[in-house]
């Protein structure tokens, strides 16, 4: 017989190139593998920083301060700053502001000053529904947004010096008078803190942190911020036990490797 041990007479109805093709498939057909696991986990990873983390921020002003570089790349990663985390923008932006080419410190003027278009934009509705609330409810829903838009700009980086000091106080205003009509609002407690924090000011921050506990909100939300606060003060071993407290669940990629190192020192 030949190398594919064709029997003599086919089976009915088939040609012998029918029998060869079949033993030919068989022959190269890869066998199921065993079955050696029950079950994989999926890999864990870190869905926030995925658009636009420190490490993109971080290539993009590589290519924004390489004079080297051809116009049309710095223009290209100028664009692509608009997809990174809010928080690393302003900085980029203001940056590009100083260039010596006049398209650069177009595009970065254009950017900034449609972020803050934006942000202003929704602070001149809220004040409108602050002037116009005639209810507890539309009074506190107005003010908190009026806080939440301040801390904002402030977040964002897009305002500096005098007018980064006057959002501030005009959002711990404003989160006062929504506490006042809702003392009971968990994240509101937070924001105030976040506002105080940001302020400089500890003490009323570390309060405002335990309200906000006090009131509802998961202390895991907290443990960063408290961790902060601490190393603020200078107390190291407190900065280690609130990330310690930190549960693994809670913690993003970045948190996880702060947390591993402070808990390993």
């Amino acid at each position: 017989m030949s190398g594919l041990d064709l029997p003599l007479s086919p089976p009915a109805g088939k040609s012998r190139l029918q029998v060869a093709l079949a033993r030919l498939l068989q022959r190269w057909q890869k066998p199921a593998p065993p079955a050696r696991y029950a079950a994989v986990s999926p890999p864990r990873f870190e869905p926030r920083r995925q658009p636009g983390g420190t490490q993109r921020a971080a290539r993009l002003d590589a290519r924004l301060a390489s004079p080297r570089a051809p116009l049309e790349l710095r223009m290209n990663a100028l664009m692509a700053v608009q997809h990174v985390a809010p928080r690393h923008v302003s900085g980029l932006l203001r940056q590009a502001l100083g260039e010596s080419s006049d398209d650069l410190r177009l595009l970065a003027y254009g950017i900034l000053d449609g972020k803050e278009k934006v942000i202003a934009g929704g602070l001149q509705g809220a004040r409108a529904a602050l002037q116009q609330a005639t209810s507890r409810e539309q009074t506190h829903a107005a003010a908190r947004q009026l806080a939440e838009l301040q801390l904002e700009l402030v977040y964002q980086g897009l305002v500096q010096g005098e007018l980064r000091r006057q959002a501030l106080a005009e959002g711990r205003r404003h989160a006062d008078m929504a506490l006042h009509c809702r003392v009971d609002d968990a994240g509101l407690w937070l924001l105030s803190a976040r506002l105080h924090l940001h302020a400089g000011q500890a003490e009323a921050a570390g309060e405002a942190f335990s309200r906000a506990v006090l009131m509802g909100l998961p202390e895991a939300r907290v443990h960063p911020y408290l961790a902060e606060l601490a190393f603020l003060r200078g107390d190291y071993a407190a900065v280690r036990a609130h990330l310690a407290q930190l549960p693994v669940a809670a913690r993003t990629q970045q948190m996880a490797l702060l947390a591993d190192f402070w808990v390993a020192a």
